[in-house]
């Protein structure tokens, strides 16, 4: 904008270096750890760096949120396939599938068929929302109206090709635990390793 002038180096990688240990502190202990000593410390800067740039708790997690979605809009744009270009249509729309339920938060989802008391929880998109419209409307509306919108087959291929906007897909709240989709001998791998992790901390403390 006219009259703005550009942050200086300096204070751009400070921005982003509160904003990383923000978003790790996040990830690894939860809302509860978020103040802004520990997002300080974690950062490696003042206490009052961060509440120069943020103001407040809310300001920082603001930020935050618009950072997020920066990253995933310059993923997509301008970088590594196969989100960005370079990649199939085919795998960058899986990979933004991937990305979408990366980003997304447990607030991120839709309770729908609560009309027809069958609740059930499922990812935010253009569909659930949809439902949730007709739901909504005056005297409801039977499965019947619903039926092509939540048809499993959509679902079933929204899932196997990425798209995240074809279908009804379940999603419980703990989506917004997600931060990466690894295969499943990836993940049988990684828990096997945390619980050794864990077992030798606990024989540790025994023989302590």
């Amino acid at each position: 904008m006219a009259g703005q002038h550009p942050e200086r180096a300096d204070a751009a990688a400070n921005r982003e270096r509160i904003l990383c240990a923000a978003r790790r502190l996040l990830r690894e202990q939860g809302p509860d750890a978020l103040t802004m000593q520990a997002v300080a410390s974690a950062a490696g800067v003042g206490k009052g760096t961060v509440f120069r740039r943020f103001g407040d708790r809310t300001g920082l997690l603001m930020a935050l949120l618009d950072h997020t979605e920066q990253r995933f809009q310059t993923g997509f744009l301008s970088g590594p396939p196969p989100l960005g270009p370079g990649a199939s249509p085919v795998e960058r729309l899986h990979a933004f599938g991937c990305a979408t339920l990366r980003q997304a938060s447990e607030r991120d989802t839709n309770l729908i068929f609560r009309t027809m008391n069958n609740t059930a929880r499922v990812l935010r998109n253009a569909v659930s929302d949809e439902v949730v419209a007709m739901e909504r409307r005056p005297g409801g509306c039977r499965f019947e109206d619903v039926r092509h919108l939540v048809a499993g087959i959509r679902g079933r291929d929204s899932w196997e090709r990425g798209e995240v906007n074809g279908g009804v897909l379940t999603a419980g709240m703990v989506i917004g635990l997600i931060d990466d989709i690894p295969t499943c001998a990836e993940l049988i791998e990684r828990m096997t390793r945390d619980c050794r992790a864990h077992l030798t901390r606990a024989l540790s403390w025994m023989d302590a």
